[in-house]
Order: C-alpha cells, then structure tokens, then sequence
C-alpha cells in the first residue's frame, strides 16, 4: 500500500497502524464524518437535494448493524437493515399509527424503508411509491394501518441529525477500553468488511 494514498479524509495509510483497533476506530469515524455524513449534510442546501441525501443515508443502517453484532450480512441484507434501523429509531413513528406499539411500528417501519427507500434507491435510482420527503417539522409521518404502512413521509434533514447522533454515540462508546464486547464485535466487524 502506498504511503501517500488517502485512507479516509484526514489519514494517509503511513499514519496509522491498521492491527490496532484504536487505529481501526479512528479511520471509521473519519470515514463516515468525511465521506458520507459530512457530505450529505452539505448536499442538503442544494434544492431538490432530500432524495439524493436520502440515498447516501440508507447505506449507514446495513453497515452499522455489521459492526455492531461483527459478522456478515451476507445473504441476510433486510435483516441487517432492520437490526440498524430500529437501533437508531427504536421508537420512530411516535403517535402513527394511533395506539400501536411503536417499537413493533419501527419494526414495520424498517421493512418499508428497506424494500422502498433503500431497494428503491439503490436499484432503481429512485425511491418506490410509499416513500416521500418533507420540510414539515415532523421526522417521520407514517399513514396506514397496524402492520400496512401505506407511506412514509420524511424530513431528511432530522433524519440525518438522528444518524449523526447514533454515529456519535456509538463512537464515544467504541473509543471506551471498558466495553470490551462492543470492540470486539468492531473488530470483527471491521475485518469481514476490510478482507483482503
């Protein structure tokens, strides 16, 4: 590996010791601030942006519940995308539907936005039908019934935020040396995705 190739926006591979899992969680943390997180917040003053924004998102979910259990996802794609989304929106439709159990709404949320916002977008470039953007104050506004969510409605931008704040708390708790299970699972988790 050359010295002078970037491995994420602040660190070129000479910098840092990739056998260390300290090391491991810095260049994370720099990854996703400085390619993903930090860009799509900046994209979200372009107009006409929420969708685009939305789909630079939608990878955060998969890719978190990886780290966080540290094993593959492969073959088992909606069941990782519902393990991260429900871990940063346990509680995301707070009021829709009326009188529902909302971590079972988050459940029911999370396989919408898996086949309609993140199969949509991914495969077809474009978000499916339930699936819409908003600048009401609300983050997310569900239609339909217990176990039929008819759409999704969301404001992108409170969307990030509560990503951002995820992405933060699980940094603060990973640079812990006390939870060890946690950087375990990190680890591992950095190791199925970096494999040579």
């Amino acid at each position: 590996m050359s010295d002078a190739l970037y491995i994420s926006p602040n660190y070129r591979a000479d910098q840092v010791d990739l056998t260390k899992l300290d090391d491991r969680i810095r260049i994370y943390e720099d990854q996703m601030r400085g390619w993903f997180l930090g860009p799509a917040k900046a994209l979200l003053a372009t107009p006409h942006s929420a969708f685009a924004v939305l789909h630079i998102l939608m990878g955060y979910f998969e890719s978190h519940a990886v780290y966080r259990a540290g094993t593959s996802s492969g073959g088992r794609s909606p069941e990782f995308f519902r393990r991260g989304f429900t871990a940063v929106f346990p509680r995301a439709a707070e009021g829709d539907p009326p009188g529902a159990d909302l971590e079972a709404v988050s459940v029911w949320l999370a396989d919408a936005m898996y086949s309609d916002a993140r199969c949509g977008l991914f495969h077809d470039w474009m978000a499916r039908s339930r699936i819409a953007v908003t600048d009401e104050p609300k983050l997310m506004r569900v239609v339909g019934s217990v176990r039929h969510i008819e759409q999704v409605t969301i404001n992108v931008n409170r969307f990030l935020a509560m990503i951002e704040t995820h992405f933060a708390q699980y940094i603060g708790e990973l640079k812990n040396p006390s939870n060890t299970a946690l950087r375990a699972a990190f680890n591992a988790g950095w190791e199925i995705t970096h494999r040579a």
